[in-house]
């Protein structure tokens, strides 16, 4: 059986958030999922929530036990960093935010009401692993209208940018971490208003500030591994393998 911190990865959280979020490319939609987090919503394609479901349901399958309906009941989210081994798989809030959105949309996580965080630990909900999928809960007709709205507004307002400022002024090269891998610094260049967005206090998820990066961009913003050293560390023939 593949070891859980083998399995739940910030690698992978992302992956699957950037298949299952809704982008330009998609618009205008017609339905959709909202995951609700503790600073920002995401927004999923219901196709792809089911296309993916189950290996999202393997990623919080790999929480401690105390997480697992039939096993604690429910932890709080301040928790979700560890693996059921007990390997600390992220050090992000906004890691934890996005794999709790993700169960969230896929049917496989419960969050206790938000008006009862006030009484908790942190001030952070309480969340438990699912034993039986739950019903899907789809947005409605005036949530999805507003969402393709603000989408439509959102890349008016970037076509405009691009016709009127160069693309060298809306840039930015951000020092990346030394790689766990080689130990070499690095850097990115990404937009300014997704680095803004990202780097904010309480910033967004990297993967909801620039959605348009890659993978291997984001993967090395966030924790400074270079591509080529995170496909040197689990090749592709490893990972099909498990």
């Amino acid at each position: 059986m593949p070891d859980p911190k083998d399995i739940l990865t910030t690698a992978r959280v992302d992956e699957l958030v950037e298949a299952c979020m809704i982008d330009a490319s998609t618009a205008p939609i017609t339905s959709a999922i909202i995951g609700r987090g503790i600073m920002n919503d995401f927004v999923f394609v219901p196709d792809k929530i089911e296309e993916h479901h189950e290996e999202i349901h393997e990623l919080l399958l790999a929480l401690p036990d105390t997480f697992q309906q039939e096993g604690g009941g429910g932890w709080s989210f301040l928790n979700m960093c560890m693996t059921k081994d007990g390997v600390q798989w992220t050090g992000l809030h906004s890691e934890q935010e996005a794999l709790m959105c993700l169960g969230q949309a896929a049917g496989w996580l419960g969050v206790i009401a938000r008006f009862l965080w006030k009484a908790l630990p942190g001030e952070m909900p309480y969340v438990t692993v699912l034993s039986e999928r739950k019903p899907v809960e789809m947005a409605s007709a005036e949530v999805v209208e507003e969402i393709n709205q603000q989408m439509l507004e959102h890349m008016a307002m970037h076509e405009h940018e691009h016709e009127t400022v160069p693309i060298e002024e809306r840039m930015v090269t951000i020092s990346t971490p030394p790689c766990i891998h080689c130990g070499k610094p690095g850097e990115v260049t990404l937009p300014k208003e997704a680095w803004e967005r990202y780097n904010a206090r309480n910033g967004q998820h990297i993967q909801v500030a620039w959605p348009e990066g890659s993978a291997a961009e984001r993967e090395q913003l966030i924790n400074g591994t270079h591509g080529e050293c995170f496909e040197a560390m689990f090749p592709a023939d490893e990972e099909e393998g498990l």
